[in-house]
């Protein structure tokens, strides 16, 4: 999928993202149907529970010490949420949606885990907390200010 899908239905609100990075993808469409302004920041993946290997082999074959290219091994991610009429006005009301939707995508199998920040001024982020160690266990990690500045994801 090129972008997320966002379906309302009579009560309630459906997101479904298939990507690399499915919960970008997912707050990326909420951030465009709601006019909210989130910010996000990936985790540093970096053990093979999180990537994939998408060396091309013949390549691998010729530089077998070389690291080669990987990618976010994420994959289908849907979450749904009860449908308010001031979902798009209410500071509170975005705040409880995208814990939800930050709720559902931690306990999916895909990469990394996630939570919320109220950054103030109307303006939330998500970002990364969590990543799998070489053992496939959960390292904390700690989000920076830096990336945040740079991956804007407003309307």
């Amino acid at each position: 999928m090129d972008r997320a899908e966002v379906r309302h239905l009579a009560d309630s609100v459906t997101v479904t993202a298939n990507d690399a990075r499915p919960l970008a993808q997912a707050v990326t469409a909420l951030s465009e149907e709601f006019a909210w302004a989130i910010d996000f920041e990936d985790p540093p993946y970096y053990s093979m529970f999180d990537l994939l290997n998408e060396t091309d082999p013949k390549w691998r074959a010729a530089h077998p010490n070389a690291k080669g290219v990987t990618v976010i091994a994420g994959d289908t991610f849907q979450t749904q949420f009860p449908q308010t009429p001031d979902a798009a006005t209410s500071q509170a009301e975005e705040e409880h949606i995208l814990d939800r939707v930050i709720s559902d995508y931690n306990a999916s199998t895909n990469p990394g885990r996630f939570t919320v920040r109220n950054e103030g001024d109307g303006r939330f982020a998500i970002v990364g907390t969590y990543v799998k160690d070489e053992r496939g266990g959960d390292q904390a990690v700690t989000p920076t200010q830096r990336s945040l500045s740079r991956k804007k994801m407003s309307p």
